[in-house]
Order: structure tokens, then C-alpha cells, then sequence
């Protein structure tokens, strides 16, 4: 979020993370990045908070990889 609408906006920021709609729990779960990510990027456009989206892969040498799960 920027400067600028974090000030503009505190009111709506308060709103948006003591929700009882639950926007707390976003990104609780990593299965869930993509809709979570959506969630709240619909939830600050509709309050008209600017913001920006950074992401990057980090390579970490000689780490596995593996599709499976375990419990």
C-alpha cells in the first residue's frame, strides 16, 4: 500500500484487517496464495487504496523438490 493512500485510507485499512469477514485469515494457507491474492486485491481497489504486487522466485541450491504430499 502506499504513503498516500495508507493515509488517506486508515479508516478503511482498520476495516479491511478486523473484518468479520475473515479477511484475517487470508494467506493462512499456501494452497490458497492465487485466490487469497485475488481477494484482497479486489478488496483494496474497491476501497481505492493503491498498491503494488511484488513477487520472485528464490533458488535455493541443492534443495528437493517434490510434488507429494505428506502428512
Amino acid at each position: 500500500v502506499d504513503e498516500t493512500s495508507a493515509i488517506r485510507s486508515t479508516t478503511a485499512l482498520q476495516n479491511i484487517t478486523n473484518s468479520p469477514a475473515g479477511y484475517g485469515n487470508l494467506f493462512t494457507n499456501a494452497a490458497n496464495f492465487t485466490t487469497d491474492l485475488a481477494k484482497i486485491q479486489t478488496i483494496l481497489t474497491s476501497n481505492k487504496i493503491n498498491y503494488r504486487v511484488f513477487t520472485t522466485d528464490v533458488m535455493i541450491r541443492g534443495a528437493k523438490w517434490s510434488g507429494a504430499q505428506t502428512n
